[in-house]
């Protein structure tokens, strides 16, 4: 698999884990803190807001995606260290994450990094 293959796949990903935070964020945070309104707002707001960013770097990494490979190199090394940071804050401070959120950060980072090192 070429780095560009891998950076259109985590396009894809991104895109997708985006629209899942977006539209189902507070259906997670009742799941996992409760179902205190307040609660329930402030993290469907905060995972709108990451989201968002999974939209915005997935379009940015669309339009980036034919461009030389030591650019899509370093995109691929600036995504996974946004995604490894987003897994750390994952598991520090989320009591009992959902298996699925937790499983798709894993494979975005894991592909974002082998794409990073992967030598064509």
């Amino acid at each position: 698999m070429s780095s560009r293959s891998i950076l259109l796949l985590s396009t894809v990903l991104l895109f997708t884990q985006g629209a899942f935070y977006f539209f189902y964020g507070e259906r997670v945070i009742k799941d996992i803190f409760g179902n205190t309104p307040e609660i329930i707002q402030t993290g469907g707001i905060l995972l709108k807001f990451l989201g968002t960013n999974g939209f915005v770097l997935a379009i940015i990494f669309f339009l980036l995606k034919n461009e030389k490979t030591a650019v899509v190199k370093k995109l691929l090394l600036g995504g996974g260290i946004l995604i490894l940071l987003q897994l750390l804050n994952i598991l520090i401070f989320v009591p009992s994450v959902p298996t699925a959120i937790l499983f798709a950060t894993i494979l975005l980072f894991a592909l974002f990094t082998y794409g990073y090192l992967k030598t064509n």
